[in-house]
């Protein structure tokens, strides 16, 4: 059990925002940590209260220790006035009394304030430190001020943005806090621009939390009551909410509006603009303003409401979970803030425009609520199941344990290897989508990592938490151009890798390409391991070039199915089967999209996402189509559309076919789709794996594939799907039309195909990839 130093300004367990925030994050800690938490004076009294009065075993594990400036150093502060600045000395001052009590601890950890330019300096105590959680509320648009709070809280935002950039470009502590930071807790994605977080050990957890407030509420038929709550500032948009409602209430038939309500629960400078408003829409006898309650008040107001509407452009939200924890349907903008912790199953967010075009919208989403009974049922569901993952304190003392192991993981990463990643072109096709997942799963279990990959080009490899250097490669169409091309980025791959010579590190290779690298490890006495995806390469001249460089460099290969271990096995390099797995993002939006949307069957769509390749059976998929008008086709090609119009020019195309260019998204096809096909053909390309094939299954969408290769050990006949032979065109068709024909067929088939997808789990990919590397017993 390790110890942790935490410094939490802010704490009083009988408030939320940041004394709750502060109290629970430390309660959180010590369910599996002692803890020492360094808070100040004020907040001693409240803490011995809480303590007697709701014990709990975690108390054992913590130890309160209280900090304050001298008298002189702080007489000008008075409640909220000047507490960023005496936070700011306060932190200052902190590691001087802590070094002074003598405590010993393991961690050290900065709690609030939730900001992302105020610094700490518990890095000087020389432990592995935690900064956060660091907040980040984005610029309001300037017409969010203007239009309703005046030119006095419109130049407001302003100098306070202004002073946020002289801290971001010229605080020095605020720089080493950055550069000292083991661990970053973030609230939100946009923490990670502004303050340039890549290559930093960041980990998404919003301080946005609750204990589960949720009492059984009761749908009356006509009862819609909107509820939001916060200070009544323009960071909080409520005008938004006012205007919204009224034009949601106005649109409605007089014998509609029978029990409409809005109640508003808060204070602040802005109350008389609001009211005013309120009179000004005509509305004043169906909204409630609510002078600010404790937690246990607000229970009556979420049992009794129909919907939360948040139109807040800040970076957080508590008040957001605790609706969700009472099944609210939440309506906000989609934003870094509550854009973020709510999803499509739990409510709906309004992207930015204009503001009368945000207004409607939000009216629209009311309205739309107001009239599906079923949907509001659906998202009250889905915001409690959201809550209990993501926001309820206990999940959140799982996540923050993480983040502590992490440390422990990067300590462990010193007594590591460093692991040099090869890759030839990145781009958005299977090969580098595994090789991205395997390489978090290598940095998550604590390897340094040095990624070399195509410059110039996105793909699943941009963006990786390593250290990204890239040479020049790219695709040419020409034969001797691509020739020429891909040995001079191997020569120069060799040179680059000869300054590991003398460096303790492993090289990991994706396919059997990057043999300049392999050669450079086997000349520096490194261990090699390639990770094989292909089996398909032509000339054979050159394939048998690059088998015989692989055999007498490599250490290890890894295979993606038994099939490529069986067909083209390395003779002489120890061997083993690795599947491919799913990112768990991809996982996570199947999952949700099963659970919470109905297939349209007004229109069977057939779809196959592949290279722009004949041997791929492009062909043939269009020509499925010309004979199958009744049926739409959708074709995904990993190519610009320039290259695309190139391949199919003069060709007659069909009107059910649609050809869509290289995506990174590929969720929207799989949504609407209701069979996917991959038609390579067998006597020109055999598969490996088939990671089309697995992300289908995982969406339990039925698949057809070739009846050799990798994709055999995923597709069972007539029971997830089927393997034909593209060369049979009449077959194939036949075997579509059955499909499309017996939804009964179509549907057992889809329950089998989610039975097989979950065996492909990416976590037992990763550990695999990892046992594989870190085995000091290779040839």
């Amino acid at each position: 059990m390790k110890t942790i130093l935490m410094s939490a300004y802010a704490v009083n367990p009988y408030k939320g925002s940041e004394d709750g925030m502060g109290w629970n994050f430390i309660c959180q800690a010590a369910r599996y940590n002692k803890v020492i938490a360094v808070t100040r004076e004020n907040n001693e009294s409240s803490i011995r209260k809480y303590m007697q009065e709701q014990p709990n075993p975690a108390y054992d594990n913590i130890r309160f220790i209280y900090f304050d400036l001298p008298y002189w150093m702080r007489f000008w502060k008075r409640g909220s006035r000047g507490a960023l600045l005496y936070y700011y000395m306060w932190q200052l001052a902190l590691p001087k009394f802590i070094r002074k009590s003598r405590c010993r601890f393991d961690i050290t950890h900065n709690l609030n304030f939730h900001n992302d330019w105020t610094p700490s300096r518990l890095w000087t105590l020389g432990k592995p430190f935690v900064w956060g959680p660091v907040g980040h509320h984005p610029r309001i648009p300037h017409e969010f001020t203007l239009g309703y709070y005046g030119i006095r809280d419109y130049f407001t935002e302003k100098i306070k943005w202004g002073v946020k950039k002289i801290f971001w470009l010229a605080d020095p502590f605020l720089k080493s806090t950055l550069s000292h930071a083991d661990a970053i807790i973030a609230m939100n994605k946009s923490v990670e621009k502004v303050l340039n977080l890549k290559n930093k050990n960041v980990h998404i957890l919003p301080s946005v939390g609750s204990e589960s407030l949720h009492t059984e509420s009761e749908f009356i038929p006509g009862k819609f009551h909107v509820l939001s709550i916060g200070r009544f500032v323009p960071l909080k948009g409520f005008d938004v909410t006012v205007k919204s409602f009224s034009s949601f209430y106005h649109n409605l038939e007089p014998e509609e509006r029978k029990d409409i309500r809005l109640t508003l629960v808060g204070k602040g400078p802005s109350k008389k603009i609001l009211q005013t408003l309120v009179k000004n829409e005509g509305i004043s006898h169906v909204v409630d303003f609510i002078d600010w309650l404790d937690r246990d008040q607000l229970k009556k107001y979420y049992s009794e409401s129909s919907v939360f509407l948040f139109p807040s452009h800040e970076g957080a939200g508590m008040v957001v979970a605790e609706a969700m924890s009472c099944g609210l349907p939440v309506i906000c903008f989609d934003n870094s803030g509550p854009g973020e912790f709510v999803d499509d199953t739990c409510g709906m967010r309004v992207p930015y425009g204009n503001y009368h075009s945000c207004v409607r919208k939000f009216s629209s989403a009311l309205s739309r609520l107001f009239r599906n009974r079923d949907l509001v049922e659906s998202l009250s569901a889905g915001a409690i199941k959201r809550f209990s993952q993501h926001f309820d304190w206990n999940a959140k003392g799982e996540q923050l344990r993480q983040v502590y192991e992490s440390l422990e993981m990067k300590q462990i990463a010193r007594q590591k290897n460093k692991v040099v990643c090869v890759h030839l072109l990145n781009d958005y096709s299977g090969s580098p989508l595994v090789f991205s997942e395997a390489i978090k799963g290598l940095v998550a279990s604590g390897h340094k990592v040095d990624l070399y990959t195509s410059h110039g080009t996105e793909g699943f490899l941009t963006g990786l938490p390593v250290r990204t250097i890239t040479f020049p490669y790219r695709f040419h169409s020409n034969k001797y151009m691509r020739l020429l091309a891909f040995s001079a980025s191997q020569l120069l791959l060799f040179i680059r890798m000869l300054k590991y010579y003398g460096q303790p590190v492993d090289f990991y290779i994706n396919t059997i390409l990057p043999f300049g690298a392999a050669m450079a490890g086997k000349v520096m006495g490194k261990k090699v391991i390639y990770h094989l995806h292909e089996t398909s390469i032509n000339p054979p001249a050159f394939k048998k070039f690059l088998q015989v460089i692989a055999e007498s460099t490599a250490n290890t290969a890894i295979y993606v199915s038994h099939f490529l271990m069986k067909s083209d096995p390395l003779r002489g390099v120890a061997s083993s089967v690795v599947y491919n797995a799913l990112p768990d993002e991809f996982v996570d939006k199947a999952n949700s999209f099963r659970l919470h949307k109905i297939a349209d069957r007004s229109q069977f769509n057939v779809l196959m996402i592949c290279s722009l390749k004949t041997y791929k059976g492009v062909p043939e998929f269009t020509d499925l189509a010309k004979r199958m008008p009744h049926i739409h086709f959708d074709l995904v090609l990993n190519a610009n559309r320039e290259n695309i119009n190139r391949f199919f020019e003069g060709k007659n195309l069909p009107a059910n076919l649609v050809i869509y260019e290289a995506t990174n998204n590929v969720h929207p096809f799989y949504e609407k789709a209701n069979l996917v096909l991959n038609l390579s053909r067998p006597d020109q390309w055999v598969e490996t794996f088939g990671m089309t094939i697995l992300e289908a299954m995982c969406y339990g969408i039925p698949v057809i594939a070739p009846p050799v290769g990798g994709v055999t050990e995923l597709v069972k006949p007539n029971i997830n799907g089927y393997l034909k032979d593209v060369r049979s065109q009449h077959d194939m068709q036949n075997t579509i039309h059955q499909i499309y024909a017996d939804p009964n067929l179509c549907r057992r088939l889809s329950e089998q195909a989610i039975l097989t997808a979950e065996k492909f789990k990416l976590s037992t990919m990763q550990q695999m990839v990892c046992d594989i590397i870190e085995n000091k017993s290779g040839k």
